[in-house]
């Protein structure tokens, strides 16, 4: 799926109600309700899904509700090997809640939805350029304040995507809800970044460079997307 002409339709509501809904997803399964006696995981795990069935009963565009079911499956395998297998974050209850893989795909959904602004292409070069100071100056800042060497190796990756990959706009706009998901999870005790990443590196918790994951994450998801549309084409065609 290309985002080089996504910006036509006006943007869905869930862009709008990110933050608040993020939130209060995040504090159902607070550190803070636990700790006063209610674990609110499950009701976490409830209202996530019932959003993304909103959200995909909402959405004309059905490329974007399959990129959604792929970033659903997809992320859940990633969530078991880095948190459950390699530890390199970790939940409040150690396994992967279920919202999560949910969640990953309302944050990709909700992202596209600012290419919908006509003014996001027109400005293409600016955003871009401006993205990579940014981002740039987050990570040497990590780095230089509390060396961060996690961030930095993740950061080099993302650089050689915004640089050289396809659909860097959508990339330059990913990071920011990814931010606000990791520094109000995190602040809310959901779940943790270990300060010795494979016990070679140094982290903080959140590392700015998670957002080199998320990337990584859209990436596969493009990928699976549009590979899911070619064999939907040949099968199609096979069946005509």
């Amino acid at each position: 799926m290309s985002t080089e002409k996504y910006s036509n339709r006006c943007p869905h509501w869930s862009l709008y109600a990110f933050i608040p809904g993020v939130t209060l997803l995040l504090f159902l399964d607070s550190a803070w309700l636990h700790e006063r006696g209610l674990d609110g995981q499950w009701l976490a795990d409830v209202f996530t899904i019932l959003y993304f069935a909103l959200m995909m009963r909402t959405l004309d565009d059905p490329p974007l509700c399959r990129m959604m079911w792929l970033a659903v499956f997809i992320s859940a395998i990633c969530e078991v090997i880095g948190s459950m297998v390699m530890e390199v974050w970790i939940y409040r209850n150690a396994y992967v809640p279920l919202y999560v893989p949910f969640g990953h795909a309302i944050v990709i959904g909700s992202g596209f939805q600012v290419l919908r602004f006509a003014w996001t292409e027109r400005h293409r070069r600016a955003i871009i350029a401006v993205g990579c100071v940014i981002y740039s100056g987050l990570i040497a800042a990590a780095f230089v304040l509390w060396g961060d060497t996690f961030s930095v190796a993740l950061g080099l990756f993302l650089a050689a995507v915004l640089l050289h990959g396809r659909n860097r706009l959508l990339y330059m706009f990913m990071p920011l809800p990814v931010l606000f998901v990791e520094l109000v999870g995190t602040a809310f005790g959901c779940w943790h970044w270990p300060p010795a990443p494979f016990g070679v590196l140094a982290t903080t918790n959140p590392p700015v460079g998670s957002i080199a994951l998320y990337v990584i994450l859209d990436m596969v998801v493009l990928i699976a997307a549009s590979w899911w549309s070619r064999v939907g084409r040949i099968m199609s065609t096979a069946s005509s």
